[in-house]
């Protein structure tokens, strides 16, 4: 069996220390607002997202017709 190094020991207590010392119950609550935003933060997500994969996409097309096309164009001549 491995021997844990002092290193691996202490991120090892430090971790267990700090999740016994959390409490038990918790008397948060979540703001109105925080539904909003986290909708927001998701379109904003699915709209870069598209717009990223619109971009590569037509960056990768760019790439592929100037590959072929060049070619057949050069053959013509």
């Amino acid at each position: 069996m491995k021997h844990f190094t002092l290193k691996w020991q202490v991120a090892i207590f430090s971790t267990l220390l700090f999740l016994f010392s959390l409490p038990k119950i918790s008397y948060a609550y979540v703001d109105p607002g925080t539904g909003s935003y986290i909708f927001q933060i998701l379109i904003a997500g699915f709209f870069a997202s598209i717009f990223f994969f619109k971009s590569a996409l037509k960056r990768a097309k760019g790439v592929v017709e100037q590959i072929f096309f060049s070619r057949r164009n050069n053959e013509h001549e």
